[in-house]
């Protein structure tokens, strides 16, 4: 009994790590598609101008326009297929560099101004890097959550469904279960676990090359395949039961359109958890009801 439910758990969770690593490639893609590393950078360097304008008793005025134009000259490469390659992390030098070249563009301020500014800059880049930290973090969650409720509502992925399915079909368990076993999927799986606890604003305060931010896409897009493999393998596809899954059903019982609807956002909570979450759980779970067997 207690094997059957570890089975159950194991089966369960590994549908949920294949969802979860089809929402991560997603997010990624997103995140190297519309440069959202770079749109929070502009916007902690922006907050780094105003504590600036405040602590220069406004003798320095950063104009928004014209601070963000000099960041483009300096945090741009070329443009990548159809979208601009941006920097993603900035030093402390870089920092003082951009606001040391505005000043300078600007030509009403003298070198003490512009030295008081350099030294102002280095007080506060830890506090703005950490808001930065944060504010990236936070839309990356949130982003993550809609997507994976986007998921599951366009893949109609009913957990008490799923559930009912997986505690009366070995069969089902068993195949569900192998994609633990997928070299691929757990090469990707094992990626995103061990990146779980790295800086998500700057790994390092060195920058990125052209070629390792023309890369991120590339990789995105090729773990996005392999995920989209593994869907079409376990005959998950799109909209499986029509759009009138979700407000038509048989006998007009609303209990049951209910329970398909919560199902779904039940889901999309879950898939959200992230994949080093699944991973994990299944490790565990694999662990202990290897230690169960043997017993």
């Amino acid at each position: 009994m207690l094997m059957d439910v570890l089975g159950i758990v194991l089966a369960f969770s590994s549908i949920m790590l294949i969802f979860s690593l089809l929402v991560t490639t997603l997010v990624q893609s997103a995140e190297a598609t519309f440069n959202l590393r770079y749109r929070n950078l502009k916007t902690g360097i922006l907050a780094i101008g105003e504590e600036l304008t405040k602590l220069q008793n406004n003798s320095v005025n950063i104009e928004k326009s014209s601070l963000y134009k000099k960041m483009d000259e300096k945090l741009s490469y070329r443009s990548f297929m159809f979208f601009g390659i941006k920097k993603t992390v900035v030093s402390y030098e870089d920092v003082v560099k951009i606001f040391d070249e505005y000043l300078k563009a600007d030509g009403k301020y003298d070198s003490s101004v512009i030295n008081g500014v350099k030294d102002k800059v280095g007080e506060i880049f830890t506090e703005s890097e950490n808001y930065m930290r944060l504010r990236f973090q936070r839309i990356m969650h949130v982003l993550s959550i809609f997507i994976a409720l986007v998921v599951a509502f366009v893949f109609q992925l009913n957990s008490f469904s799923l559930l009912q399915q997986l505690s009366v079909d070995q069969k089902l368990r068993d195949e569900y279960i192998e994609i633990v076993g997928k070299k691929d999927l757990n090469k990707i799986a094992t990626k995103n676990a061990g990146a779980i606890n790295k800086n998500v604003v700057a790994k390092e305060l060195t920058k990125k090359t052209e070629r390792e931010l023309e890369a991120e896409v590339g990789l995105a897009n090729k773990d996005l395949e392999v995920v989209k493999n593994s869907l079409v393998l376990y005959d998950f596809t799109i909209m499986p039961n029509g759009l009138s899954y979700y407000y038509k059903v048989e006998g007009g019982c609303l209990i049951e359109l209910l329970n398909r609807w919560l199902g779904v956002f039940f889901s999309g909570i879950l898939i959200s958890l992230g994949a080093p979450f699944w991973f994990n759980s299944i490790k565990k779970v694999t662990s202990l009801k290897d230690k169960l067997s043997k017993d």
